[in-house]
């Protein structure tokens, strides 16, 4: 907001290192809250790494393209012509992802309007946030809502895959810092993205028995021909419920990614009655090196 008047002039220049900015290459969503202890942690790639493998942060594979959809400056005048600065405009943009189809499915399914935070991987390699009181290095307020125009247009198809970032603090912006890293974060951070499955129903919720049959594949992929095998109970992660006690107590592999998974509930396991729901997700391994969507599972 720009209700405070100053008169100081800027603190000096560098004559000796001008060049405009680096466009931006790629994102990181990061859990609202989560941040990096200082620039120089920023610049420890083991750090970023460890947020993506515990799933607290996100890289998609690439933007195509993004496009300033930010408000302007507010100016108001007066009844004699002069004009005053109102408010700054908050920032905004429209990112164009460059990503698998069902990636983005996951996307519209995960990001709906709700807050995050958001560092931008710079063309050059860097990442660019911005540095609280505390020295923390923080990311980019925003709300953050992937969408679809539905239908692909016929001659930019590099269009089809938008997510809007509306950032919520003009402050921010005002204290952003790049970090100088030594190696790319775009080409390494993507690289270190867990694997993308897909965990669909393959019938309703037995509540008799308990059993919840799924079909995992890689992501995207609705054929059974790329099932993914080899799944086991610690594989599978309880993520929200309605219940006391949610558990998956046994997976049963099936071959060809077909699982029987048993979903109970109450300290002595009974299956789950009407009403009931327990939300589960395949998160294999620590760090994370598979990931699925995360799938209700209703009686």
């Amino acid at each position: 907001m720009s209700n405070a008047i100053k008169t100081n002039l800027p603190a000096g220049i560098d004559s000796s290192n001008f060049a405009f900015e680096s466009p931006i290459k790629n994102l990181i969503l990061v859990k609202k809250g989560t941040s990096l202890a200082s620039v120089t942690a920023a610049k420890v790639k083991a750090n970023w790494t460890t947020l993506i493998g515990s799933l607290a942060a996100y890289v998609p594979t690439g933007l195509a393209s993004y496009s300033d959809t930010g408000d302007k400056l507010k100016i108001n005048t007066t009844a004699f012509g002069k004009k005053f600065v109102v408010m700054d405009g908050i920032p905004s943009m429209q990112a164009m992802l460059e990503v698998a189809s069902g990636d983005h499915l996951e996307l519209m399914n995960a990001l709906s309007n709700g807050l995050y935070g958001v560092y931008f991987v710079l063309m050059n390699g860097n990442i660019k946030g911005w540095v609280d009181g505390n020295g923390a290095f923080q990311p980019f307020t925003a709300r953050v809502h992937a969408t679809t125009a539905g239908a692909q247009v016929l001659d930019k198809p590099e269009d089809f895959y938008p997510l809007d970032i509306l950032f919520q603090d003009y402050e921010e912006f005002k204290a952003s810092v790049i970090a100088d890293l030594a190696w790319n974060a775009d080409r390494e951070l993507v690289a270190a993205m867990p694997f993308g499955l897909s965990m669909i129903p393959t019938a309703a919720y037995n509540t008799t028995s308990g059993v919840q049959s799924v079909q995992i594949t890689s992501r995207g992929v609705d054929g059974d021909s790329l099932g993914y095998a080899g799944l086991v109970a610690a594989d599978f992660a309880v993520i929200s419920s309605n219940v006391t006690v949610p558990a998956i107590t046994t997976v049963t592999d099936n071959g060809n990614g077909l699982y029987d998974l048993t979903v109970n509930k109450a300290a002595t396991p009974v299956a789950l009655a009407a009403g009931d729901y327990v939300i589960v997700q395949v998160k294999k391994g620590t760090p994370v090196t598979a990931v699925s969507n995360e799938l209700q599972v209703t009686a």
